[in-house]
């Protein structure tokens, strides 16, 4: 089995250690704000509004848009929503589907990062979003998304090896770090999570 990751593990880590960091993407610091806020938005906001999410200790931040509801074949009330994720100075922008739970609460379905660019000209310090630039396609841009592609084979191999690494959308998050990990535990490899 190991014969059969080895080629995009070794190209997924050969990328990890050449300054870019892919990881700080789905930091786990920021989840809770942001999904604090999409439910606040998904539950409340009208269309086409644009609410801010920031986490105070990362100083990340982002900007949540949700589009009509819409009731599903099987009854489910359901929001498509963009958001973007401004880390340092690196925007990326997803847009996902999320639908409401028995609780109330929404849960994502399925989420698609739709483009990465550098450049945020002026950082959030206060409860604003920055002036956003976005510039033509850089190397760092680039780069990203082979390592997109990079992680969205890695995860397809662990799913047809019998793990579970979540959605295949090439964000090395939670879910694609454990069954790394557990990958890595079976095959006696360091378990450091890491693809």
């Amino acid at each position: 089995m190991i014969e059969k990751l080895a080629p995009i593990l070794f190209a997924v880590s050969s990328l990890l250690f050449s300054g870019v960091a892919w990881a700080d993407e789905d930091s786990f610091a920021d989840i809770p704000f942001f999904m604090s806020t999409l439910n606040s938005v998904l539950g409340t906001s009208v269309s086409g509004t644009q609410t801010t999410w920031k986490n105070p200790a990362t100083r990340n931040h982002g900007v949540i848009t949700p589009f009509p509801a819409f009731t599903t074949s099987t009854g489910d009330i359901c929001r498509k929503y963009e958001r973007t994720w401004v880390i340092e100075a690196n925007l990326s922008t997803y847009e996902g589907t999320a639908c409401r739970e028995t609780t109330g609460r929404w849960k994502i379905r399925d989420e698609t990062g739709i483009s990465s660019a550098a450049s945020v000209v002026k950082p959030a310090d206060s409860g604003e979003a920055g002036e956003i630039a976005l510039p033509a396609a850089t190397d760092s841009v680039v780069d990203k998304s082979r390592k997109k592609m990079l992680v969205v084979d890695a995860q397809r191999l662990l799913t047809q090896l019998g793990y579970d690494p979540g959605v295949v959308d090439g964000v090395a998050g939670a879910k694609t770090r454990a069954a790394t990990q557990k990958f890595q535990k079976r095959e006696g490899l360091p378990e450091d999570s890491r693809i």
